[in-house]
C-alpha cells in the first residue's frame, strides 16, 4: 500500500491492555503492550510480571544484554466501532494509531507497543538525538 509502513510481525506472546487517563480526566487512550513468549523466556520477570510498566521493560532488556533500538510508525485512521465505543469518540472523528517495535541486539522484534487514541485530543511529541558526531567524516 502507498505510503503506509509496515511492521515486522511479531510471534504469539503475552498482551496487556491499559487505559492512561489525559491531562483533563477525560477517556483515556488505549496502549497494549504484547511480550512475545519468546521475550518472556529471557526475561524472567517479563513473565513473571506481564504488566510491567514500558520503562521497567526497557530495562529489564538492558539487563538481559539487549542494546535496544525502536521503530515507531504513526498513523490516522477511521476507528472501528469497538474503538468508537471505547474512546467516547463522535462520528466522523478518525483515531491516531502508533506502533512501537523494540528491537534488541540482534534486530530481533522484543516487543510491541501500540497506543490508539481520538485524533481530536491526541498531541504527540519526539525527542530525536543526534547521530554520533566522531562517526561523521569529512570526505
Amino acid at each position: 500500500m502507498r505510503g503506509q509502513a509496515t511492521q515486522p510481525p511479531l510471534p504469539d506472546g503475552l498482551a496487556i491492555r491499559r487505559g492512561h487517563p489525559d491531562r483533563t480526566g477525560n477517556t483515556s487512550p488505549l496502549h497494549r503492550t504484547l511480550i512475545p513468549f519468546a521475550t518472556a523466556d529471557e526475561a524472567e520477570q517479563l513473565a513473571e510480571a506481564p504488566d510491567t510498566e514500558p520503562e521497567q521493560i526497557y530495562a529489564i532488556l538492558t539487563a538481559a544484554g539487549h542494546k535496544l533500538t525502536w521503530h515507531e510508525t504513526v498513523s490516522a485512521r477511521m476507528p472501528l466501532p469497538d474503538e468508537r465505543s471505547t474512546l467516547d469518540i463522535p462520528d466522523a472523528t478518525p483515531i491516531l494509531h502508533t506502533a512501537r517495535v523494540t528491537h534488541g541486539t540482534d534486530d530481533r522484534p522484543l516487543i510491541l507497543e501500540e497506543l490508539r487514541a481520538s485524533a481530536d485530543r491526541a498531541q504527540l511529541a519526539f525527542k530525536i538525538a543526534s547521530a554520533d558526531s566522531t562517526q561523521v567524516s569529512s570526505a
